[in-house]
């Protein structure tokens, strides 16, 4: 079971990986009237609540095959998510600035 345990980490970073850069390039590309990183946020939070609760809650299948699925997916999309919520939280950080002339429109 460690294996399993491994490969659900494993696949969780690399989607992390994968997936940080990507946000960090799309959100400053992609203007929406909501703003550039409202939408990356919120769709980031939907994202790892809705991973949150099954990943925690435990697999009820009887497939081995099944179970690694789902400790392979959700941590994965759990990472997605979570990327997202980064990226566009931190970037929201130059914005708080005093300064007008300083101030990043997000």
């Amino acid at each position: 079971m460690t294996e399993a345990a491994a490969g659900a980490l494993l696949a969780g970073q690399i989607c992390d990986g994968l997936a940080t850069p990507a946000v960090g390039l799309l959100s400053d590309r992609i203007h929406t009237r909501f703003g550039q990183r409202k939408p990356w946020y919120v769709g980031g939070l939907i994202l790892v609540f809705s991973c949150f609760i099954p990943l925690f809650s435990g697999f009820k299948g009887e497939s081995t095959a099944t179970e690694y699925a789902f400790y392979t997916i959700f941590p994965g999309l759990f990472n997605i998510g979570w990327a997202a919520l980064q990226i566009s939280h931190m970037s929201l950080v130059p914005a708080l600035t005093c300064s007008r002339k300083r101030r990043v429109n997000s």
